[in-house]
Order: structure tokens, then C-alpha cells, then sequence
């Protein structure tokens, strides 16, 4: 394959080209979190869906209510309560019941660097900006280790393996997973109804783009 902007010679699947820099086809086409939008809305059947949707109604809005409505303490607790669950439908190693339990390890970590990252920058106006890249940049490589431990992978190969490999598609995963938090926070207006709609779509939308990453990634492992 040749780079389509200098006509370098391309080796394996980078993201972007070694000669001039510039983004391959695979930051526009399938790693594109564009690209997974529009895969999930060309394959949500929410027919099907509807009893997803239902188990996560009340997860959801009793999070949006602790985010709401207690101090940082209990919402950092919620989270760390109801994020194995958000991301147990992703698992597909385990039986229902086992699949929250799968992910809370990661919850731990997750919640604890978010924790300890806020109790650091708190009460500074700069640190508070450090305090938005940095969770911005743990947005970043969370979505592979998602993937990867849903597949029953250990967790801390799939951390170190993220932080190694996914540099240069860490900004298209945070504008997926922004993307999927505003919808899902849009659907919570209309007294959740649109939750019906937006809870299978995020699944896909993750689903579709944890399928690509690990695949276009494959000979890196």
C-alpha cells in the first residue's frame, strides 16, 4: 500500500504515514469514529434492543441523580458502583451474572486515578486544565483495554498494550466516547425515553470500534 498524499511506501496498518505525517486512509475509513456512528445507525435494530435499554433505564438515571445531586465523594462511589455494569454488555467471555464482576477491576483503577487525579488539581484554576487533559487522556486509552478485557484478556497487558499502541488514534476514541456521553445525556431529557435509542446505539458504536482497533492492530500484539 502507498501513501495517498507522497506516494511513500506503507507497511503494515499504520494510522499515519512514516514519510510525511500525514493520516492514512485508516484514520478516515475505519478507525474513524465517524465511521462507527454511522455503522451503528445503519445496524441498530432498537426492536431488539428494547431489553437492554430496559436494564439500564434505572442504572442510568440513579448516576445522572448522584452526579446531580451529591458531593464528589458518593459520585465518585456511584461510579464505581455502576461503571462494571455499564460496561458488562460489552463482555463476551463470561455468563450474565459474572460480567459485571469482569470489569470492575478496571473500575477501580479507572475510578481511583480519576479520584486521585482530582484530590491533586483540585482548588487551582491551571490544575484544573491539567485535571481535563489528563481525563481526557485516560478517555483515550480506556475504549482498547474496554475491549480487550471484554474478551477476557488480563487487565494490565491491555493497559500497557493501550498506552504503547494507541497514540495515534487517541483522539478520534475521545470523540467517540464524547459523542456517546452527550447522546446519552440528551436522551436522559425527554424523561429518559430517548434512552430506548441511544443505549443500543453506544453499544454498537463501541462495539464496532473495539472490532476494528483490535483488528487493525493484530500485528502489533
Amino acid at each position: 500500500m502507498k501513501c495517498e498524499h507522497c506516494g511513500a511506501k506503507i507497511v503494515g496498518d499504520p494510522t499515519f504515514c512514516a514519510a510525511c505525517g500525514k493520516p492514512t486512509a485508516l484514520l478516515s475509513s475505519e478507525l474513524s469514529a465517524i465511521s462507527a456512528l454511522r455503522y451503528a445507525k445503519k445496524n441498530l435494530d432498537w426492536k431488539r434492543s428494547w431489553k437492554l435499554s430496559l436494564l439500564m433505564f434505572v442504572p442510568i438515571w440513579l448516576f445522572a441523580a448522584s452526579f446531580l445531586l451529591l458531593g464528589d465523594f458518593w459520585y465518585y462511589l456511584s461510579l464505581l458502583i455502576f461503571l462494571p455494569l455499564f460496561l458488562s454488555p460489552l463482555s463476551k467471555k463470561s455468563a450474565w451474572f459474572q460480567k459485571p464482576l469482569g470489569f470492575f477491576p478496571f473500575a477501580v483503577l479507572f475510578v481511583g486515578y480519576l479520584f486521585a487525579l482530582r484530590t491533586i488539581c483540585q482548588g487551582d484554576p491551571i490544575l484544573d486544565l491539567v485535571y481535563l487533559i489528563m481525563c481526557n487522556y485516560a478517555l483515550s486509552i480506556s475504549l482498547p483495554i474496554v475491549a480487550k478485557v471484554g474478551k477476557g484478556e488480563k487487565l494490565l497487558a491491555s493497559l500497557l498494550w493501550s498506552i504503547r499502541k494507541i497514540k495515534e488514534s487517541r483522539w478520534q476514541q475521545i470523540f467517540l466516547l464524547w459523542i456517546v456521553f452527550a447522546l446519552n445525556i440528551l436522551a436522559l431529557l425527554p424523561l429518559g425515553i430517548g434512552l430506548f435509542f441511544s443505549v443500543p446505539f453506544s453499544y454498537i458504536c463501541l462495539e464496532r470500534y473495539g472490532h476494528q482497533l483490535k483488528k487493525y492492530y493484530k500485528k502489533a500484539e
